[in-house]
Formats: C-alpha cells, sequence, structure tokens
C-alpha cells in the first residue's frame, strides 16, 4: 500500500437541518426487518478497500484498541488497558500519545471517555473529575474540573453535553450546560432506570455536515439527536419486531448476561444497537442478530432503508478478504473497521493456503507489510462508499 493512500478527509463546518423540526423530542418508530437482508456483494455499495497498519511504538505499546475516531485525516485510538490516546495521521504514522501520567494538575490517570471536536481533544476523568483539553500535537490547552460526572460527554461552543449512566443519581438521562450553567435535562426513556451504570462505546457520534451529534442509548433501541445550533433534541426508536428483547427478559439479561444468553441465544433477540453514524448522504447501523451475527442497515436522511444485508453473507469481490470486521467509525463517504494485525493476518494467509487469491489495495498492502502485521498492531480498513 503507498503511504498516504487514504485520501485527505475534512469534516464540513457547515450547518444545516436534516429534519423538519417534529412537534415531540420523538419521532416516528422505524421498523427494520431481519428477513429483507439479502446476500450482497461489496462492489454494489463500496468502490474500493484501503489497508492502513498503524505505527507502533515498542516502548509504549497500544495494548487495548477501544473507542477509534477518525476526523480531519487524523485518527485517535484509545487504549483501554494503559489508558493513553494515541494520535496517527492519515499514512498511519504516530503524531502524538497524550499518557496517563498520575492524579496531579494537568495529569490524566484513566480515560472514561475521549471526544474530538473544533480541533481539541477532551479527555475525561472522571476519577479525577476532570476533563483536560488538548490540541492535535498533544499540547495542554486547559483543565476543567466538574462536579458530577457522567460516561460520555461532547463539548462544542462552550457546550457540555452529559449521557449520565446512572439515572438513579442525576434524574435524567441527559444534561445539556452552557457556560457551567444547565440549560437542557431531556429523558429518552431507559429499559429500566434501575440497571446498572452503563457507557456506550462510541459515545457522542458528530455529523457536522448536518450540525448534529447523535447518541445510542445503552440498554435500548433508540438514538438521540442533538442540534448543534441549539441543542434541541429528538430522538428515533427502531423496532425489530419478533426479535426485540421482551422487558422483563432483556433486564434479566442484562443484570446476568451469563445466566440468562439462552432466551437471547435461541430467539435471537437485538439486546442493543451497535454503531450509528452518518455517511455522506445517509446514515448507517450496525445490529446483531442474536449472538455475534450483525446485519448493515443503509438508511436515508428521513431513515428509510435503502439497503441491509447481514455481514456473513457480504461477499468481497473488491480484493477477496471476508470482511467481517466491527465498525469503528464513519467518515464522509468512508466507513471504517478496525481488527488486530495477528488475526487479519491469519485471516489473508488462511485464504492463501486455501487457494483463494487476494486482489486490488489488498494485495499491495499484503506484499508491503505481510511480516509486521506478526507485531500484534491494529490494522483499519477503509471502505469507499460508491457514488450514486
Amino acid at each position: 500500500m503507498k503511504k498516504g493512500l487514504l485520501p485527505a478527509i475534512s469534516l464540513l463546518a457547515v450547518f444545516f437541518g436534516c429534519f423538519s423540526e417534529p412537534k415531540e423530542n420523538r419521532l416516528d418508530s422505524v421498523y427494520l426487518d431481519f428477513g429483507k437482508s439479502t446476500p450482497i456483494k461489496a462492489s454494489e455499495i463500496f468502490s474500493e478497500a484501503y489497508y492502513l497498519l498503524l505505527e507502533e511504538d515498542i516502548t509504549l505499546p497500544l495494548v487495548r484498541p477501544y473507542k477509534t475516531v477518525v476526523q480531519d485525516s487524523i485518527i485517535f485510538v484509545e487504549d483501554k488497558e494503559l489508558n493513553n490516546l494515541f494520535v496517527f495521521d492519515n499514512s498511519g504514522k504516530i503524531r502524538t500519545i497524550l499518557k496517563s501520567a498520575g492524579v496531579g494538575p494537568n495529569e490524566f490517570i484513566q480515560i472514561d471517555e475521549f471526544s474530538v471536536s473544533e480541533n481539541k481533544i477532551y479527555i475525561q476523568d472522571d476519577y479525577l473529575k476532570k476533563t483536560l483539553v488538548f490540541d492535535f500535537k498533544g499540547q495542554l490547552i486547559e483543565e476543567k474540573y466538574h462536579t458530577y460526572f457522567g460516561f460520555n460527554k461532547f463539548y462544542w461552543l462552550g457546550y457540555e453535553l452529559t449521557y449520565f449512566d446512572d439515572y438513579s443519581q442525576h434524574g435524567t438521562d441527559f444534561h445539556v450546560l452552557k457556560n457551567g450553567e444547565l440549560l437542557i435535562s431531556f429523558d429518552i426513556g431507559r429499559t429500566d432506570k434501575g440497571l446498572p451504570p452503563v457507557s456506550h462505546q462510541y459515545g457522542f457520534v458528530p455529523d457536522f455536515s448536518r450540525n448534529l451529534v447523535s447518541f445510542v442509548a445503552p440498554y435500548s433501541y433508540k438514538v438521540a439527536f442533538f442540534n448543534l445550533e441549539d441543542f434541541s433534541q429528538k430522538y428515533v426508536s427502531f423496532d425489530f419486531g419478533k426479535f426485540n428483547f421482551p422487558k422483563e427478559e432483556h433486564i434479566n439479561f442484562l443484570k446476568d448476561q451469563w445466566n440468562n444468553r439462552e432466551a437471547f441465544v435461541q430467539n435471537k433477540y437485538v439486546s442493543m444497537l451497535g454503531y450509528f453514524g452518518p455517511l455522506k448522504k445517509d446514515y448507517i447501523l450496525s445490529v446483531s442478530h442474536g449472538l455475534g451475527d450483525p446485519h448493515w442497515f443503509i438508511l436515508d436522511k428521513n431513515f428509510h432503508v435503502k439497503r441491509q444485508f447481514r455481514i456473513k453473507d457480504m461477499e468481497n469481490d473488491l480484493d477477496g478478504w471476508i470482511l467481517n470486521s466491527a465498525i469503528a467509525w464513519t467518515i464522509d463517504d468512508f466507513v471504517v473497521l478496525k481488527i488486530n494485525s495477528n488475526e487479519f493476518y491469519n485471516s489473508v494467509q488462511k485464504a492463501l493456503d486455501s487457494g483463494k487469491t487476494i486482489d486490488g489495495n489488498l494485495k499491495e498492502f499484503w506484499d508491503e507489510q505481510n511480516e509486521e502485521l506478526l507485531d500484534d498492531r491494529l490494522v483499519l480498513i477503509f471502505l469507499k462508499l460508491k457514488g450514486e
């Protein structure tokens, strides 16, 4: 793979609304039918696949990659094990590493959440009850202390948007503050307000081209939307028909998943939504039909289904590799997947050993990087959507 093959991607700061303003916060429920998922070829949706092996720092490895964000041609990857934030350029080279250093001033010891907006990185440390703000070079800009904490936050033009993991403590799901003053409380309606605290891996996902930020509410089939001009809010609910998890069974499952998983597995219930994020013109939603069976739904701006398919039934006729990795992020007209480099190596080698051929950008990437893939690193796959 040629260095810098990933095109420079920049988020537009053009603001316009994608919905007409509803009379209520709740939008209509959207029914999604797994039975309509059909086998598909990758070339029907994507024009190319780009592969990127992220650089390693031999003195400070990326041990357990977790939340990944791509913005303005920069890649941000959280290490959930060592609580460091790696910042890469679009060729996969390390720009800087924001390191957990301690409990003193201008330091953090854990990353409970991070977000990226306004060319700034926000790292939230709930143990120290503060958020540290950095520029993209890793220079500290500001240290903010707060009296309460929530698992997910997003900052924008002086606003602070918080999703509270613990309803019993705060009595609401979301707060919007401006310069420390509470402006809005918003309750999305959880499955059960007494469930244990939990965050959502992806946190708040910005959609700057539509002037929105969205959030998938844990323990629900709901996505909340906040307008970035005034933080007015609305949410959409998804309905999976007979695969909706019955409420009491769902609550029991969430409280003790190991001992209450039989109904979930046998009935292929949906426990919660996976990734929901913007594409250039549409949205994409990933949902697991039961255990480990993800389906992708491409939705238009009004949440009408344009395409849907089961990942296991997508034939990769672009280059021959099995595209069954989890969505990490979306940006403009790219869907970004991530996979451990060892797993990636074994998967490709297995395909080659079986007599299959690999083509296109994958072959070039494999020829250049196959030895380095054994170093236990992270591979990102950028799937470029076809233009309409």
